[in-house]
């Protein structure tokens, strides 16, 4: 009997190949009734949160299969980055890699440059030989992703070293793009909430190593409850923020 398999590939921009695979499941995020890609999932459709996205990003789609979608496990990748699938460890930061079991590639079809040269189908026929290729490479094919998925409840990034120095605490609160008393608030709301994962939350924090990418694949129930917990904490941060 097949396994049901649900990776959701989030994307914003149109201009995306994705593969073809079963396991696949490309979704807009961030979408507007007016702007709806074609032929893919929309963030916005039943119960959502898609107007969030500007401060939730990716977690729009995420949210929308927690409420939405039934299946035995749950993934989430990105338009430009798709676990390893294959045997070999590749290293940490080297381009095209974020890290040895997250790829990273523009994966987009450059056909607007090649059609304004009178060559659609030339840039048509390599960007999808470019991706096969990829494909071929890291494994990203049907049989060993459902191999790898049913050996593991759950399915993460490794860790990989601050290249700074700092904590993941110590860079929130150095970022412009933060602000360290939503982090607190994220913190205390866990600690009265739910104290049982506060310890692990605030080792988290200050430690030197970092999961990145928001990606992962989980078993149903882990998934539930990662999500009932992650969205809860959340609604609770905006409600008081």
């Amino acid at each position: 009997m097949q396994t049901d398999i649900k990776i959701f590939i989030s994307t914003h921009r149109s201009d995306v190949y994705f593969p073809d695979n079963k396991y696949f499941y490309p979704i807009q995020v961030g979408t507007k009734k007016d702007k709806c890609f074609p032929n893919i999932l929309h963030d916005n459709d039943g119960d959502n949160i898609a107007d969030k996205n500007s401060s939730y990003c990716e977690l729009t789609a995420q949210y929308y299969a927690y409420k939405n979608v039934d299946a035995e496990y749950y993934g989430f990748f990105h338009y430009r980055r798709y676990f390893n699938f294959s045997d070999v460890k590749y290293p940490d930061t080297i381009k095209p890699f974020i890290c040895g079991d997250v790829l990273a590639r523009d994966n987009r079809e450059k056909v607007i440059k090649w059609d304004r040269l009178g060559d659609y189908e030339a840039a048509h026929r390599a960007s999808l030989l470019s991706m096969e290729k990829y494909q071929e490479r890291f494994r990203i094919n049907e049989e060993s992703i459902e191999n790898c998925i049913k050996a593991h409840d759950y399915i993460a990034p490794i860790m990989i070293n601050a290249s700074d120095g700092l904590s993941i605490y110590e860079q929130y609160t150095q970022s412009v793009d933060h602000y360290i008393s939503d982090l607190d608030t994220v913190l205390d709301i866990i600690k009265a909430d739910y104290p049982h994962i506060y310890p692990y939350a605030e080792e988290y924090c200050h430690n030197h190593k970092s999961y990145l990418c928001n990606m992962f694949i989980m078993k149903k129930e882990l998934f539930k409850e990662y999500s009932d917990f992650l969205f809860d904490v959340l609604k609770k941060h905006e409600d008081i923020c």
